[in-house]
């Protein structure tokens, strides 16, 4: 999780009363998760506990886009190339 200039995390969303965790979905596998972004509230509004919780939530979603893809035939998955 990267910080750019001072700006807080890819992974971060502010809406009006607390933060959002959002992580686009790789193009592989869109047809199969059905969406291109996944969106969960993080119930926060503090800053850096969004950003724990939000480090976290990207780490599973990250390896379930590995596990997905290593287990697509056993799965039975359509991957797109």
């Amino acid at each position: 999780m990267a910080i750019k200039n001072g700006r807080t995390s890819s992974y971060l969303e502010r809406n009006p009363y607390s933060y959002c965790f959002r992580i686009k979905v790789p193009p592989d596998l869109q047809q199969p998760v059905g969406k291109k972004e996944l969106r969960y509230s993080l119930k926060a509004g503090y800053r850096t506990i969004a950003k724990e919780k939000a480090h976290y939530l990207a780490g599973k979603a990250l390896f379930i886009f590995k596990f997905l893809r290593r287990y697509a035939g056993m799965l039975k998955m359509k991957l797109m190339p």
